[in-house]
C-alpha cells in the first residue's frame, strides 16, 4: 500500500510575490480559448497533464458568474506561451517546470505595472485621433514597448477609442543579453 499525499496543489497565489496585486482572473475555458486566438493549440488535457506534472499552477476556486468556478491570472497566456516555445526547442518538462516557474515570477511583476498611467493613455488616443482626422487613417491599436538594456521588453496595447489596455498582451519577456 502506497501513502497517499495530503499536500495541497500548487496554485498561481503561490507563484506571486508578496504584496503582488490581485490579477485579473478568467476561467479555464476563456484561458484555452485566448490562446486559440492567439494561435496557440491547447486542449484540456494538455493544461491538466501539466498542472499533474506541476509544469503550471492550479487555479483557484472562487464565485465567478453564477457559479463556483477555477479562475487563473491572465499572465498564464505568457506562461503558456512560453512553455509551447520551449517544447517546440525540444526542452523537457522537467527541465520547462522550474525555469516557467521563475518566468511567472516576472509575469506576475510586470501585471502589477502592466496598466498605463490614466493621463499616459488619454494622451496616445488624443494623439491618435488627430492621426486619423490628419491622414484620414483609421488607428487600430496603440502600441507602447519598454525595452531594458538587456534586451527585455514589456510591451503595452491600447484601444484608441475605449482607452483601454489589453493586458493579455502586456507580457514582459526576458532579456537576452548577457550581463558582465
Amino acid at each position: 500500500m502506497t501513502a497517499r499525499s495530503t499536500a495541497r496543489p500548487e496554485t498561481w497565489r503561490d507563484w506571486m510575490p508578496e504584496g503582488a496585486p490581485e490579477p485579473n482572473l478568467v476561467t479555464r475555458e476563456e484561458l484555452i480559448g485566448q490562446l486559440a486566438e492567439q494561435g496557440l493549440a491547447v486542449s484540456e488535457d494538455d493544461f491538466q497533464y501539466w498542472q499533474g506534472a506541476g509544469v503550471i499552477p492550479f487555479g483557484v476556486r472562487r464565485w465567478h458568474q453564477g457559479a463556483t468556478r477555477l479562475l487563473y491570472p491572465v499572465w498564464m497566456i505568457d506562461l503558456i506561451r512560453q512553455l509551447r516555445i520551449w517544447q517546440v526547442e525540444g526542452r523537457k518538462l522537467a527541465d520547462i517546470g522550474p525555469e516557467l516557474r521563475r518566468h511567472g515570477v516576472r509575469a506576475v511583476s510586470a501585471s502589477a505595472i502592466a496598466v498605463l498611467p490614466a493621463d499616459l493613455e488619454t494622451a496616445l488616443s488624443t494623439w491618435a485621433r488627430k492621426y486619423e482626422r490628419t491622414f484620414g487613417a483609421s488607428v487600430a491599436r496603440i502600441r507602447v514597448v519598454l525595452e531594458e538594456e538587456d534586451g527585455g521588453t514589456l510591451p503595452f496595447a491600447i484601444d484608441p477609442h475605449t482607452h483601454a489596455n489589453q493586458p493579455p498582451s502586456c507580457a514582459r519577456t526576458a532579456g537576452t543579453k548577457e550581463m558582465s
